[in-house]
């Protein structure tokens, strides 16, 4: 049976709402689901939101483990595009959680398959440096959030991080 995504997010909204308990319970059966889904692009993406899940209830072990596998699976995604935003989600959700130096991780994934697709529009790997720069300063890391804005290729693209990054301090 394929199990996709959106059942799987549903699964782990319910399981905020239960016990400790239950939650474990919930998020273990999220994740023997996630693995059975056939699809690279989204099974990642189901790991990639049981990681979020996991950092939001305090398994923050749990969750880099599952930021990993998603990683891994990301990787094995064949359609470029897909591959690429799935990168781009996992880095977003790794700053989310803290854990930066894993969300310039899946920025260099994205880095190095550049080069070799003349067809890779490197917008993703932007994208990716924007929500990481937020993330940053939403953590208090202004110098830190700044550098990462300096590595956006996109001068179009910086003016709108650098407006976000702004919204983003004012909400610390």
């Amino acid at each position: 049976m394929k199990i996709s995504g959106l059942i799987i997010s549903l699964m782990l909204i319910a399981a905020t709402l239960g016990n400790n308990l239950a939650i474990a319970e919930d998020f273990n059966e999220a994740l023997a689901n996630a693995r059975t889904i056939e699809d690279a692009y989204e099974r990642a993406l189901a790991l990639n939101d049981i990681a979020i899940a996991q950092a939001k209830a305090g398994n923050a072990r749990k969750a880099k483990e599952l930021f990993v596998q998603a990683l891994a699976t990301a990787k094995t995604v064949d359609h470029v595009i897909d591959r690429d935003a799935t990168l781009k989600e996992i880095a977003w959700a790794q700053a989310k959680a803290g854990n930066f130096k894993k969300a310039f991780t899946a920025v260099k994934t994205l880095e190095e398959a550049i080069p070799f697709n003349p067809n890779l529009h490197p917008s993703h790997r932007n994208w990716a440096l924007v929500g990481i720069a937020i993330a940053q300063a939403k953590a208090g890391e202004a110098k830190e959030a700044f550098a990462t804005l300096k590595m956006i290729k996109d001068a179009g693209l910086l003016e709108v991080a650098l407006r976000d990054l702004a919204i983003a301090q004012a909400d610390a």
